[in-house]
């Protein structure tokens, strides 16, 4: 628990790399433990997400579907998908403070 915390943290301090590399390494535990556990699965999909690498989050989060007891969560698969439209398709305005983004 305190290791997905810290990755949250990481996160939205926009240390991208050590949060993956914190929460692959509490993959391959859970891997070598024989369990997989898809809250950090999902976790890794949003991180992977906010370094705007969908393909890969994508991915995790279908994953994370199949290992997770509870109903697919739809809503989250498209809004990766609307993020990844965005991010390839956007027109940007940049100030001192912010970075907009908005469909062409």
């Amino acid at each position: 628990m305190l290791a997905k915390l810290r990755a949250r943290a990481l996160t939205e301090k926009g240390r991208h790399d050590d949060a993956t590399d914190l929460l692959l390494a509490l993959a391959r535990s859970d891997l070598e433990r024989g369990h997989q556990d898809p809250a950090t699965l999902y976790q890794l999909a949003e991180v992977f997400a906010a370094a705007e690498n969908y393909d890969l989050a994508v991915r995790l989060l279908r994953k994370a579907e199949t290992v997770s007891p509870f109903e697919p969560d739809y809503r989250r698969l498209q809004r990766f998908r609307m993020q990844q439209e965005l991010a390839e398709n956007h027109e940007g305005y940049t100030s001192q403070h912010f970075n907009v983004r908005y469909p062409r």
